[in-house]
């Protein structure tokens, strides 16, 4: 909810900053002083920019540290081949192909500290970044198909949380990679997904996921 608010209010505000400028500049008098408008074209390159980070800030969710996020469900369909289903938790239904012998899931994460972290009622946020398979061979691995898939993409061309690890001029603001440890392929293996203080975690949550996790270990 949170990032769905904040989208929300950076795009209105943005549309306002907008819109008083052009309102601004188009009247007769504002054309005599150059500085003026150069000002007001510069408000506007912000409130562009404003409606970029919200675009990209949309795509994030809310999240409470070990519950469930999503849910993960295999089926084999061929030799070292299967087909995942991704549920989202108030979120879409995603279905990937992986070849391999163990699955990985990478997520971004974004947490907020101190005291204006408090005041505008800042929750830790993710975005599923990525699902990929691994083989056990070190020989399949170097030669084998990869299968790598993206999960969600911004649908801005600013990435907020790129810039947020890069320029580390927002100090309230940490953004890193979570990544679930890898874990078995199992056909009918159902794993649920949370977020951890490290990053993500999977658990097993039926018979064949705890006996594929026991068998690998």
């Amino acid at each position: 909810m949170f990032y769905s608010v904040s989208s929300i209010t950076l795009i209105a505000i943005a549309g306002v900053i907008a819109l008083s400028c052009l309102w601004t500049v188009f009247r007769k008098s504002w054309f005599i002083t150059w500085l003026k408008a150069t000002l007001a074209f510069s408000l506007v390159a912000l409130a562009f920019i404003l409606v970029l980070v919200g675009v990209d800030l949309h795509r994030y969710q809310s999240y409470r540290y070990d519950v469930p996020i999503a849910k993960l469900a295999i089926q084999r369909v061929d030799d070292q081949v299967y087909v995942v289903d991704l549920i989202v938790i108030h979120g879409d239904t995603y279905q990937y192909r992986l070849k391999g012998d163990l699955w990985q899931l990478d997520a971004r994460l974004i947490t907020w500290n101190g005291p204006f972290a408090t005041f505008i009622g800042a929750t830790p946020g993710y975005r599923l970044d990525r699902i990929s398979g691994r083989y056990l061979s070190l020989d399949q691995e170097v030669e084998a198909e990869r299968t790598v898939y993206a999960i969600v993409e911004s649908l801005s061309p600013f990435d907020v949380f790129q810039w947020l690890q890069s320029e580390r001029l927002v100090p309230w603001v940490d953004a890193k990679y979570g990544s679930a440890t890898y874990l078995p392929l199992k056909d009918g293996a159902e794993f649920a997904i949370s977020v951890g203080l490290d990053g993500l975690v999977s658990r097993p949550i039926n018979s064949a996921a705890v006996d594929a996790v026991e068998q690998w270990k």
